[in-house]
């Protein structure tokens, strides 16, 4: 069942925060200029807003310089240099920012800007409640494009949409999962469940690496066979990747099998619009040859330099869904909602299968 009708999210009485970010000890030591370098620097990144700075502090509106005030003066009294830079956040995830010296601007714009591609046009930012982060957010607009389902990313946890609609869903469907669920997660992209969730463990898959064993950091799993026993996990969750397996429907029920009685698998994808789902490519099992049926395309990968595109689901997939797993509850959530940064022309497909209880 498609959810159709606009509804929001009932906020739980209590939403367990993120967990801190590894300590980014390992980055290299950066040089850093003084202050009058800083300064003349930061207006080459067009990162500080004046008219923005002069608004909020009626105290330096008559400043010939306010952009030397924020670096000699405001940053150490928090005031915000613009409408989305989080400075407790930018602090939180990068230690080394204050053991460098430097103005955190600065800094991020010329350390980490890269990692986030944040543009200036602030017209295409937004505001919004982050499910993962558990408070009103910033969303960014990455990118020079219309690219709105893996755009607008928190500027606290670097979710996207569907990131949040996953995190909303399982909010409202399994109350508790923050504080007690154990949550697996095959080939995950970002960190959001495993700062959400009361327990976490995660997976990849190593073609040529033994099935159970830990491969950097992640238990090697192939999702189409997995090793863990009946009934192991409380939520089963795999992002963004049931088009990158050659059998979908052996995933669904390894899934299924894989978590409680009245437990939750939860996955997303983009159907299409094919009437019938088709594979793009198929696998000899045997020779391990792949045959593209389909001109390969390839998404990003985690782990390697692409991840092939195996199947274009079609209106039949939900239909699929339920055959392949008969035992559990299919919901199918896809909804535009303003209030988390999910927008049209990028909504994504949440599909969460809540297995019987025995």
């Amino acid at each position: 069942m498609i959810n159709k009708t606009p509804t929001y999210l009932t906020l739980p009485s209590r939403i367990k925060p993120p967990r801190k970010p590894k300590d980014c000890a390992n980055k290299p030591a950066a040089s850093v200029p003084p202050l009058p370098v800083q300064i003349e620097e930061l207006r080459g990144m067009r990162l500080f807003d004046e008219d923005f700075y002069r608004d909020q502090y009626p105290d330096i509106a008559k400043l010939a310089d306010p952009l030397t005030h924020y670096v000699q003066h405001g940053c150490r009294k928090q005031r915000m240099p613009n409408e989305w830079f989080d400075i407790k956040y930018i602090r939180n995830d990068h230690p080394e920012l204050d053991r460098s010296g430097s103005n955190p601007l600065w800094y991020f714009g010329r350390f980490l800007r890269h990692e986030r591609e944040v543009k200036t046009r602030s017209d295409m930012h937004r505001w919004g409640f982050c499910p993962v982060c558990g408070c009103r957010r910033l969303f960014i607009a990455h990118f020079d494009t219309n690219d709105s389902f893996n755009n607008l990313r928190c500027i606290g946890c670097n979710g996207a949409p569907r990131d949040r609609a996953v995190a909303m869903l399982l909010d409202r469907h399994v109350p508790g999962w923050r504080e007690r669920a154990h949550v697996h997660e095959s080939s995950p992209c970002t960190d959001c469940l495993k700062m959400t969730a009361g327990s976490y463990s995660s997976s990849q898959f190593y073609a040529d690496e033994a099935l159970g064993k830990v491969v950097n950091g992640f238990r090697n799993e192939n999702l189409e066979a997995m090793t863990f026993k009946d009934g192991t996990f409380d939520v089963m969750a795999a992002i963004e990747v049931i088009e990158h397996v050659f059998h979908p429907d052996a995933m669904v029920r390894e899934m299924v099998r894989c978590v409680k009685p009245g437990g939750w698998v939860v996955f997303t994808t983009i159907p299409g619009g094919l009437p019938v789902s088709r594979p793009r490519a198929m696998l000899d099992d045997a020779s391990g040859e792949i045959t593209h049926l389909h001109p390969p395309v390839y998404h990003g990968n985690p782990i390697g330099d692409g991840a092939l595109l195996t199947w274009d689901f079609g209106q039949d997939f939900d239909d699929n869904i339920r055959i392949w797993a008969p035992d559990a509850e299919l919901i199918h959530w896809s909804d535009a909602d303003e209030r988390l940064g999910i927008i049209p022309g990028g909504i994504p497909h949440i599909y969460l299968l809540h297995k019987r209880a025995a």
